[in-house]
This record gives C-alpha cells, sequence and structure tokens, in this order.
C-alpha cells in the first residue's frame, strides 16, 4: 500500500464437519473464511445480512435490515394481492422475491435507488389505493406505479403491471441505464418475519422475456433487456452497480443452494432527451405464478395495454367509492386528509376484504365500515358494531400514551373514537382522529399499521394498512356526521366545535343507514348563524345535482329526523322553513318533520 496504511486481516480456521483431527485438512478450501470482522459466525442469511446492515449502514439496505420496520401498501386485483414498499419495491404476494428498480448515471458515475435518494410514497389522486413513489436522483426522477391489470388476457393468470418511469430534469441529453432488479429481499410484513426470502435459483429465459424465480416465472419484463446479470450472495446493490459499469459477465442463471439469496437484474441502456422521460414497464403475477410459461402466454400478458389498463383501474375505483350511487362526504378544508383519508381507509378496507386479509377480531368493524359506505350486499340487518369497552384513559391525552408493551396500536386509539362519537363528544373524536391523520406509518397514504413503534410511528408488526384501523376510521368520521340512535336518525350528533367556525362547510349525500338511504344534508356556518339544508330524492333527482336516490329507497326512520345542533354556543332563536320555534330544544336536538328543507340557528 503506498501510504504505508496497516490494515487487520483475519484468518478464521473453522470445522469441515469431516471429522478430521483438528478439525481442518490442509488444501481445503471449505474449511477456511475470510471475514471482513472477527465477529461471531453467523449462521443464518438474516443475521449475516443484518451484521452486514449494522457495519455499512450508508448502503441501501432494506429499512428491515437496518433495524426499522418497513412502510407498505397492499395492492389488491381478482388474482390476489401485491405490495409496493415506500423505497419503491414491489412484492408480488408472499412468496420468493422482491422486485426493485435503479438507476445508473454513466456521467456521473454513481447508482441511485428509491432507498438511496429522496423519495415520496404517495397514493393515486390522493385517495385511490394504488401506489405511486418518486425518487429524486440527480439529474435524474424516476417514478415507479403499480396497479392490478382489471383483466388479465385469456388463458393467462392474473397480473399487476409495474411501472418505471425515468425523467431528466436537466436541459442537455443524459444516458442512464435502467435496472429491475430481483432479489430476496422483502418488507418484514410482522415482527417475526425475515426480511430475506429464499432465493436458491435465478434464470433469465430470452424466450418469453421472463425472470424466472426457484424455478418459476416470476416477473414478464415488456422490453428485451440490453444484458442480464445473475449473481449469488452479491446484494442487490453491488449486483446492479457491477452490471451498469460493465464489471459483471452477462449470465442467464445462478445458483445460490447454501445462502438461498441469489439476486439477478435486467439493464436497459436510455438516452433521455432534455426534460424528457423513458417508460419501461413489467407484469408480476398476483396470484400463484404459474409452472411454466408458453410463449403465446407471455406475449398475450406483455401485450396488456398499461394505459388503458391503468385508466380503467383508476375508473373502476373511481366508481367503487366516489361514483354517483356512492356515499360522498365533505368536511372543512382545515381538517387537512380527513376526507381523503376516508377513501383511502374504505379502498384499503376493500382491497384486504377482497383478499380475505380481514383478521377475525377486526370483522365487526369491518361489517360496520362497510355497510355505512354501501360497499356489504347482503349483510343480516344493519350491524351495531361498537367498541366492547373504552378502553385507555378517560381524558384527552396524547394517544402515544395509550401504548401496551412498547407498542402503539391506532385501532385502539380509533375504537376510543368511536365511543366518543357513541357519547356525542364530538371534540374528542375530533383530536383522536386529527392526531392519527397526524401520525401514519405511511406518510401520504393515509395508512396506520396494526402495531407502530411509540418512538418513530414506523410499523413494528400486524398488517399495513391495518384493515382494523381502516375499518374503524370509516365508521368514526361516518358517525360524526350520522348516526343511528334507537329508531331515530340524527344529524351531526358528534361534529367537533373546530368544524362549524365561521365560513366551514359540512355535507354527506346518498349515506347508507339502517332505515334506507339519506339522500342529501349541508351544514355551513356564518358569522350570525348555522344552517342545515336538506334535499329530498325527488327534489334532489330534479336539481341534477345527483346522487340518484329512488324514492322507495330513501330513509324514513320511524322515529324521525333529528338535528343535533353542534358547539355549545348560546342559541337565540331556531327557524324551521320560516316558522320560528318558541320552545329552544336543552338538549339541542330539532326535530326535523317530514319535508322539512332549511333550519337555521341564530346565536
Amino acid at each position: 500500500v503506498r501510504d504505508r496504511t496497516k490494515f487487520l486481516l483475519v484468518l478464521r480456521i473453522t470445522d469441515n464437519g469431516k471429522g478430521a483431527p483438528g478439525g481442518f485438512l490442509p488444501g481445503d478450501a471449505s474449511g477456511v473464511r475470510l471475514v471482513p470482522d472477527p465477529s461471531p459466525d453467523l449462521a443464518t442469511p438474516e443475521a449475516r445480512l443484518s451484521f452486514l446492515a449494522r457495519e455499512h449502514p450508508l448502503l441501501p439496505w432494506p429499512p428491515a435490515l437496518r433495524g426499522r420496520g418497513d412502510a407498505w401498501i397492499a395492492v389488491g386485483g381478482a388474482g390476489g394481492t401485491a405490495l409496493m414498499a415506500e423505497g419503491g419495491r414491489v412484492i408480488p404476494g408472499d412468496r420468493s422475491c422482491a422486485i426493485s428498480c435503479w438507476i445508473y448515471d454513466r456521467a456521473a458515475g454513481r447508482l441511485w435507488s428509491p432507498e438511496a435518494a429522496p423519495s415520496l410514497l404517495r397514493l393515486a389522486e390522493r385517495h385511490l389505493p394504488l401506489p405511486e413513489v418518486t425518487a429524486r436522483a440527480g439529474r435524474f426522477t424516476l417514478g415507479l406505479g403499480l396497479w392490478p391489470c382489471p383483466e388479465a388476457p385469456e388463458g393467462a393468470p392474473p397480473v399487476a403491471i409495474g411501472e418505471a418511469q425515468v425523467y431528466n430534469s436537466s436541459d442537455r441529453p443524459r444516458e442512464v441505464e435502467l435496472l429491475i432488479a430481483v432479489t430476496p429481499f422483502a418488507p418484514a410484513m410482522t415482527a417475526g418475519s425475515p426480511p430475506a426470502m429464499p432465493v436458491t435459483r435465478v434464470a433469465w429465459d430470452p424466450a418469453t422475456q421472463a425472470i424466472l424465480v426457484n424455478g418459476r416465472p416470476e416477473v414478464v419484463l415488456g422490453g428485451r433487456p440490453d444484458a442480464f446479470g445473475a449473481a449469488p450472495f452479491a446484494g442487490e446493490w453491488a449486483l446492479a452497480r457491477d452490471l451498469a459499469r460493465g464489471l459483471l459477465a452477462s449470465a442467464t442463471a445462478v445458483e445460490d443452494a447454501g445462502e438461498s439469496l441469489a439476486s439477478g437484474a435486467a439493464l436497459y441502456r436510455l438516452r433521455v432527451q432534455p426534460f424528457g422521460s423513458r417508460t419501461l414497464t413489467f407484469r408480476v403475477f398476483l396470484g400463484d405464478p404459474p409452472a411454466a410459461l408458453d410463449g403465446a402466454t407471455a406475449q398475450a400478458v406483455r401485450e396488456v395495454d398499461r394505459k388503458a389498463g391503468r385508466k380503467e383501474t383508476l375508473a373502476g375505483w373511481h366508481r367503487r367509492l366516489t361514483g354517483r350511487d356512492r356515499i360522498f362526504l365533505r368536511v372543512p378544508a382545515t381538517e387537512k386528509g380527513a376526507q381523503d383519508a376516508f377513501y383511502a381507509s374504505l379502498g384499503h378496507l376493500l382491497v384486504a376484504s377482497d383478499a380475505g386479509l380481514v383478521g377475525e377480531a377486526d370483522q365487526p368493524a369491518a361489517l360496520a365500515a362497510l355497510a355505512r359506505s354501501g360497499e356489504a350486499p347482503g349483510a343480516p340487518g344493519w350491524p351495531t358494531w361498537g367498541p366492547a369497552s373504552g378502553g385507555g384513559p378517560v381524558g384527552r391525552a396524547d394517544p402515544m400514551e395509550w401504548t401496551r408493551s412498547g407498542t402503539w396500536r391506532c385501532g385502539e386509539a380509533l375504537d376510543l373514537a368511536v365511543a366518543a362519537t357513541r357519547g356525542g363528544d364530538g371534540d374528542r373524536a375530533g383530536a383522536i382522529l386529527g392526531w392519527c391523520l397526524a401520525h401514519p406509518a405511511v406518510p401520504g397514504a393515509f395508512a396506520w399499521a396494526g402495531a407502530a413503534d411509540p418512538t418513530t410511528g414506523r410499523h413494528c408488526d400486524g398488517a399495513l394498512p391495518d384493515p382494523g384501523a381502516a375499518a374503524r376510521y370509516v365508521v368514526a368520521l361516518r358517525d360524526m356526521l350520522l348516526q343511528e340512535e334507537g329508531d331515530v336518525l340524527v344529524l351531526t350528533p358528534a361534529v367537533p366545535e373546530a368544524w362549524v367556525r365561521p365560513g366551514s362547510q359540512l355535507e354527506l349525500r346518498r349515506a347508507p343507514t339502517a332505515f334506507g338511504i339519506l339522500p342529501w344534508f349541508v351544514m355551513a356556518s356564518t358569522p350570525g348563524r348555522l344552517t342545515l339544508r336538506l334535499l329530498s330524492a325527488e327534489k334532489l333527482g330534479n336539481k341534477g345535482r345527483g346522487p340518484q336516490v329512488r324514492p322507495d329507497e330513501a330513509a324514513a326512520p320511524p322515529g324521525g329526523l333529528k338535528w343535533r345542533i353542534p358547539t355549545a354556543r348560546r342559541i337565540r332563536q331556531v327557524v324551521v322553513d320560516g316558522a320560528v320555534r318558541r320552545a329552544l330544544p336543552a338538549d339541542r336536538l330539532v326535530d326535523l318533520p317530514p319535508g322539512t328543507r332549511l333550519v337555521a340557528v341564530i346565536w
């Protein structure tokens, strides 16, 4: 070494397991290992990976290996569920591999991944359960998306479409290499699951343009790559780096029976014009992958129109969540994210329900949420679910104090929010919902974990998004605006005082109830008064403002309709359709006779 720097080299002699005298046969290389540190011998791949991640924290290890939980979003389809992690890794179900994307800036000589670059995970249009990751990497921006194909080609298994888009943010053409890697690194879905899945063999099949993992096709690439490389126990960053720099000879297959940590990567050399972009796609199988893939099926999978598929998927989610025949709600704009979180939580719950991922303990809450959103066909009666007990402190303490065994469970906090709505305590319910919105496990995706680390808010156990928490959020927000009390239907039973400040407005349309569908009401606040306007099904249809509610399906509660006047402000006068009510309601409940159109409260 030129500068005479001293290095420590450790030579460890281990037993070769052959029972030879002294435990070592001279000349037998299997009994000698070179290690970077004289640490204890680590037997399992997970232990070795965790050790290396701690020793070299600057490398782009997956979050689970760096000692913190992963954040990921479930994407549902007719044939199963896939995941997209915060760093852009795609997990095709609970199987054997993860797919990640990398870009290599040839001019800068730097390899980027969403794990190493500043990245943002969000939902499409803020509330549709389709994840999108944007990572800024030097002169380039890497955008990643994942959505299920609405209709699989005839005779082909259902697939999800992954899309990688490279955008050149500079004013001159740039050379970049995009890599799509298959690795054993996956999100640790629960505290006990390993961050690495066993991958003993990775192979490239040029005939079908498919990457085979453990002998089965896992990924079908949309275009033929310029090169494909594979390596045993190299780490996805090292494999991608060496392949991009031309240091790794192109290999079509690799065996890694000992470590079970094989990796493979397809490389595309791209020239991106100034402020232009290039897009590449890949397909992953949602259900169990086929045992084999013939050329015709692979061609049909590749020819799925990604733009039409995405457009159809978005339109399908719009129809299912916010269509003209679905519940619509609006809360004041000052309550950031509350409205989007309602639809996002409903979407997360629908994905989990379609995939059979809702646990037995969360079934009652899920049924109640689906009924309140019109998504529980054939439900036996109206589910009257509520938390078994208030649980936790009864004061207005910070929800982070409601931890058990060192974890924070959002579902337990939302149980308290639902209980608060039943008691008419809108301020407490609103405070809990606001705190949960400010502390998601996945910022920008309105997702909470089954259990989170109370110091970081990161996922540490259970599902993500947690269907139980999603269901409870839907129930809590809907029951703040509309609630069944015996045979009476009450409007705004638990609205926080902050939601009725001058200039604020609440709106609810086509809301399923135990007594039918409530067509529409809007509550608006001005400095001197609070007004409630209602429209019947006939009036609503005639005005063309939708949704269309048939008179026979409109809500007709036996005990009538009532309005609980929010806040504790002193009421000077109540006017119902122009007639002044002489008696002011002590319980702040105003009877609304059939046909009521406008109620005004004068402070």
